[in-house]
């Protein structure tokens, strides 16, 4: 079954790790549903948390996931990123230097890699949603066509982030993503940003179908997240900068990227080979919600203006 709920696991004893000493969840597989819990981790785990590669689909996930409340505050997302550049500036200075010398050059080359240029490209005019949208640094970049929304489960962030956005007739909500989505009404967003996002999200393929509801139709959604493909992973094993233990959850190759954004009954518009690189940590993909609108947009903005839950 596509989708399965997660099951609490039980609290660990004392004697270990703050992360340790959170409750986790257990995840069958995001991507076919299979329960793959006899299946031995993968090599490049890091004790507690195990990564499993399902041997029906090839989707390579966290089977011991924190639950949303602890990616609140304990481990926001933002912290966890903070502190996962420091760690890396430590253990290896010279290579971290070295690829982020890398990136700033790739980015000067293909520019194509902006989120304004990529909202300009596959998002119509009107009102843009950011999911796991941080300080709001995204909605920012956006083009003056795009109204900004977020989405944040972290506090402190979200509310920052709304700040911003109400100058510009926005708003962000704080909270898991997936249980706002199920509340916002059909059709109501141009475009959908997800960047740096659907590798945390213990719900991937949910929250995809949700984007797909709340799209209206002609939208378009953008996703980048890290290319588990890539040869830096394979070469670099453990070290790989895409592992970060246990804010990253689900690591797509581009087929299973693919194969989850078609169930979500999304059409994929661009992700050629120049998206997924294997010489990149990263990779882009474009999609849209193709099919005729019948929805009566005036209805839906007026509701999406009289939702005010949870916001900052």
């Amino acid at each position: 079954m596509i989708g399965c709920p997660v099951a609490t696991l039980s609290q660990p004893s004392g004697g270990e790790s703050p992360q340790q000493q959170e409750a986790t969840t257990f995840r069958s597989c995001p991507l076919c549903g299979c329960n793959n819990q006899l299946a031995a981790p993968l090599a490049t785990s890091l004790p507690p948390w195990e990564l499993k590669e399902c041997p029906a689909c090839q989707m390579v996930y966290l089977e011991n996931a924190l639950p949303y409340q602890a990616l609140e505050e304990s481990f926001a997302w933002q912290h966890q990123l903070d502190q996962h550049r420091i760690d890396q500036q430590q253990a290896t200075p010279q290579s971290y230097h070295l690829r982020r010398t890398w990136r700033r050059w790739r980015k000067q080359i293909f520019r194509r890699k902006q989120v304004a240029d990529w909202a300009e490209q596959f998002f119509p005019s009107g009102k843009v949603l950011d999911l796991g949208c941080g300080r709001g640094k995204n909605l920012h970049k956006l083009p003056g066509s795009h109204i900004p929304f977020g989405i944040e489960i972290g506090k402190d962030a979200a509310q920052q982030a709304n700040q911003d956005a109400a100058q510009r007739g926005g708003k962000v909500w704080q909270g898991d993503c997936l249980s706002i989505l199920k509340r916002l009404p059909e059709g109501s967003f141009q475009g959908v940003l997800l960047q740096s996002y659907l590798e945390h999200e213990i719900h991937p393929l949910p929250v995809l179908l949700e984007i797909a509801r709340v799209l209206s139709y002609g939208g378009g959604v953008v996703i980048k997240v890290p290319n588990y493909d890539c040869w830096s992973r394979k070469i670099r094993g453990q070290k790989w900068c895409g592992f970060r233990f246990p804010d990253h959850v689900n690591y797509f190759t581009p087929t299973t990227l693919s194969e989850m954004v078609q169930r979500a009954g999304l059409s994929q518009v661009r992700f050629g080979w120049v998206d997924h690189l294997p010489t990149s940590d990263t990779m882009w993909l474009a999609a849209r919600k193709m099919a005729v609108s019948i929805s009566d947009q005036e209805s839906v903005n007026s509701a999406l203006e009289s939702i005010n839950f949870s916001t900052c």
